[in-house]
């Protein structure tokens, strides 16, 4: 083919050209458009660049696609011509022939670059008319695209009917800086007390750039988590109790659950109930641990009251092993305040054993017991206080900002994920789970009953408040009174076993 046919060949390729790059921008400026419609309607946010990055993308992705389809080949051009200038399918035989050599084919050649050559040529208005004829198509697809875009662009966010405007106020600010200084304040180790201030301190920063109510809630909500998160790593009375769990050790697991959970009976909305529970901690998980360590205690036959199980050094050989090889299993650090104690309590009545062996029997023997049980019990109180008050700070600041910031109260938290969740047990059969793990006083649902939260008057306050909130208070006042020898074995087993009830909830009948 001739020099015509190439010039009106690369008209055909720039009319190709031009429909890509206006489909490209149609299909670009559509999308962009139809996802940022649907980020405001549906009152997401997206970064600008993102929106620049899809839209060049999908023009370019799109663009090229539609260049590879409208593209023209040699063939595509000559039928285009034979079929708009009447050309009787001059132009693809000469195309067709290209190659082939004789006076036909030369004489057929020459006449279509004569009709080639004599087809008008269009210049100014007359060229821009039938490219705009070519391509309206494709600019009204991208005139309704750049619609679209504009529609969506213009769209008010109606941030205040779904997401209402928030700006913190001076109490706020004022609370929150004292809950700062609060933790600050508090007995908690270095170690934890440093992340979770700084945590506090970031929320200050963080909540004076929040504009909207779901920004702050979000940014409060961190927060707690976070703070929850250094806390919670200092407890290992999950991994201790679950250990004693699978080695069947109920009143160990009870002792370790129920005295660990007993900041669950504060409310913890000011920090004055931090203050007293730190005062009181120490005495109010005795009161609790006591109890259980005296039901295992009586399990192995050396509390010396009448009716319980008989002893048998089998027994305390078995409990010994049973006792060891769940601290090994323990998953703990063995400088871990809980480690030691279950440790030391192991070792402590392998000692009673071999005693029993060398010919310790009677009173003797439930004295020597009655040792060893109490070292363990005051070991063991201590470690579960420290845990319980690491407890009492994290919930302290989950209920503060809770409160201060008009958030919804949070829902109690499982603890434990194992298979010993309702570590139950009486005397005579320890390894029944039937009863709840609640550590407190309150109304019983189902089955079970417990001390009742009736409110009753307190003459220190003047005010009526709800006897369970009193009950490890009353327990520990109990706890110092029978401790002073003046109650014989069986009055002080029928105090605890009353207690026991109010703690453990009895069976309705």
């Amino acid at each position: 083919m001739g020099e015509n046919f190439k010039k009106i060949r690369k008209k055909h390729i720039l009319y190709a050209v031009l429909k890509s790059v206006v489909c490209g921008i149609a299909l670009g400026l559509a999308a962009v458009g139809a996802i940022l419609l649907g980020v405001k309607l549906s009152h997401g946010e997206l970064n600008v660049g993102w929106y620049v990055l899809i839209g060049v993308g999908v023009a370019l992705a799109l663009g090229g696609a539609a260049f590879a389809v409208f593209y023209p080949t040699r063939k595509k051009s000559a039928q285009r011509l034979d079929k708009a200038y009447a050309l009787r399918e001059r132009a693809t035989t000469a195309l067709e022939f290209a190659g082939n050599n004789g006076a036909i084919y030369e004489l057929q050649r020459e006449d279509t670059e004569k009709k080639l050559a004599s087809l008008p040529v269009l210049q100014g208005g007359a060229a821009v008319k039938q490219a705009v004829k070519l391509v309206w198509k494709y600019a009204l697809a991208a005139v309704l695209a750049l619609a679209l875009f504009i529609t969506a662009a213009a769209l008010p966010v109606k941030a205040q009917e779904s997401d209402p405007k928030f700006q913190i106020s001076e109490f706020q600010l004022i609370a929150v800086r004292e809950l700062v200084q609060n933790v600050r304040s508090s007995s908690l180790d270095d170690g934890l007390k440093d992340p979770a201030v700084a945590t506090l301190e970031q929320l200050l920063t963080d909540l004076q750039e929040a504009d909207t109510q779901s920004k702050m809630e979000r940014i409060v909500y961190t927060a707690i988590n976070d703070v929850s998160a250094v806390l919670k790593t200092a407890g290992t009375y999950v991994q201790v109790s679950t250990a004693l769990g699978k080695s069947k050790l109920t009143y160990l697991v009870r002792a370790v659950r129920r005295g660990v959970g007993v900041y669950k009976n504060y409310g913890f909305e000011n920090y004055d109930d931090v203050r007293l529970f730190n005062a009181d901690k120490e005495n109010i998980v005795i009161s609790v641990a006591t109890q259980h360590m005296e039901n295992y205690r009586g399990t192995l036959g050396l509390s010396g009251i009448e009716g319980e199980e008989e002893f048998s050094a089998d027994v305390l050989s078995s409990n010994i092993l049973e006792i060891t090889a769940a601290v090994a299993n323990f998953g703990v650090d063995q400088t871990d305040p809980l480690y030691v104690s279950f440790t030391d309590f192991a070792d402590k009545l392998n000692t009673l054993k071999q005693q029993v062996d060398d010919g310790l029997a009677g009173d003797e023997l439930v004295a020597e017991a009655e040792i060893v049980f109490g070292a363990a019990t005051s070991s063991l109180s201590g470690a579960l206080a420290q845990q319980s008050y690491v407890l009492a700070v994290n919930k302290h600041v989950n209920v503060f900002l809770r409160n201060t910031f008009n958030l919804p109260p949070a829902e109690e938290e499982e603890e434990f994920d194992d298979d010993y969740e309702n570590p139950g047990g009486t005397m005579s059969d320890p390894s029944d789970s039937g009863d709840d793990d609640s550590p407190g006083g309150g109304y019983g649902t189902g089955e079970t009953i417990y001390g009742s939260d009736d409110l009753i008057y307190d003459p220190d306050s003047g005010e009526y408040v709800k006897y369970g909130e009193l009950l490890n208070r009353y327990y520990a006042i109990m706890q110092e009174y029978v401790r002073g020898g003046t109650l014989t074995p069986e009055q002080e087993a029928h105090i605890r076993a009353y207690f026991e009830t109010l703690f453990s909830g009895f069976a309705e009948d």
